[in-house]
């Protein structure tokens, strides 16, 4: 796995690529992504942090959005607080 492998995959991964799809863009087979993780554990870590940032971006969006758009804020008081706002109150 040489740096210019192992780049393409966390790009991907940051992306929120599935791990068949980041091994598409870094051309290589899956099989080769999972041996390398067996023995190398940090990058497993690694490879999870980077799968995060999607989802953390979207938080991020989300809160922002509450700030401009009453509907959405009321729906992501549905999702996060279902007693006391979801539509069986």
């Amino acid at each position: 796995m040489g740096p210019e492998i192992l780049r393409k995959l966390e790009e991907a991964f940051a992306w929120g690529a599935t791990d068949r799809e980041a091994c598409f863009y870094a051309e290589i087979a899956p099989s080769t992504l999972y041996r390398f993780q067996q023995e190398n554990g940090e990058f497993l870590d690694r490879k999870r942090r980077f799968q995060l940032r999607p989802i953390l971006k979207a938080r991020v969006a989300v809160v922002v959005g509450i700030l401009r758009d009453p509907y959405l804020a009321l729906k992501f008081l549905e999702k996060k607080l279902p007693a006391e706002f979801g539509k069986g109150r």
